[in-house]
């Protein structure tokens, strides 16, 4: 016979098993689409997220060390008007966050709140030029975007010398998830491991350091 302490805990067991999982930000990627109308010398790199749950705020910070962010002169954060690429084709790849689609036409109604509020890499001012970016942006209101797969939420084109770091927040269902990414070149990847970093840092120090031994 189990005693009622352990008929308890057997209960609260099952109880938290039979509760659905956390919605949640279940995946984050960048992809570099090939557009028309692209500057020589800039790579196109799309933020596309998976997520279950409703779609609430997104927050990014960019912070190049070098290199450009493609923004067009005279341009919003959102999305652009497709209707104007004939005439301006290098508005197809500009930088710019959105809620589902590469411009108006389809994408969602956007809301650009301000700057972020969870990363430590903020001062609290919004910005949004060639140089970095640091923005919150959510579907606007009364826009219900729920479980999506490969949902695009921003397009960032970097010069191809571009280096640097971005941190970006996703928030679906009430749960918040961050990550961070390195600029390459102008391309988004994972940042490498601390110990892959020492590793590689030793390494090109042992190279330097390296002689070559006299022939006899």
């Amino acid at each position: 016979m189990l005693s009622i302490m352990a008929r308890v805990l057997l209960l609260a067991l099952a109880t938290l098993a039979a509760q659905p999982a956390a919605a949640a930000l279940l995946d984050a990627k960048f992809v570099n689409p090939t557009i028309l109308g692209t500057r020589e010398g800039f790579v196109v790199n799309d933020l596309l997220i998976d997520f279950e749950g409703q779609l609430f705020g997104q927050q990014m910070i960019v912070q190049l060390d070098s290199g450009l962010i493609h923004q067009g002169i005279g341009r919003g954060e959102t999305a652009p008007d497709g209707r104007l690429f004939i005439v301006f084709p290098t508005l197809a790849s500009d930088t710019f966050v959105t809620m589902g689609g590469a411009e108006i036409a389809t994408s969602e109604d956007t809301l650009v709140v301000g700057s972020s509020t969870v990363f430590s890499q903020s001062d609290g001012t919004k910005e949004f030029n060639a140089s970095g970016i640091d923005i919150t942006w959510a579907p606007a209101t009364g826009v219900v975007i729920e479980d999506r797969t490969d949902f695009m939420v921003a397009r960032l084109t970097f010069s191809d010398d571009a280096h640097g770091r971005i941190f970006f927040y996703s928030n679906s269902g009430g749960v918040g998830v961050t990550f961070d990414r390195c600029i390459n070149g102008g391309r988004i990847n994972p940042c490498p491991e601390p110990t892959s970093a020492l590793l590689l840092v030793l390494a090109s120090a042992a190279c330097l350091t390296r002689r070559p031994t006299a022939r006899r």
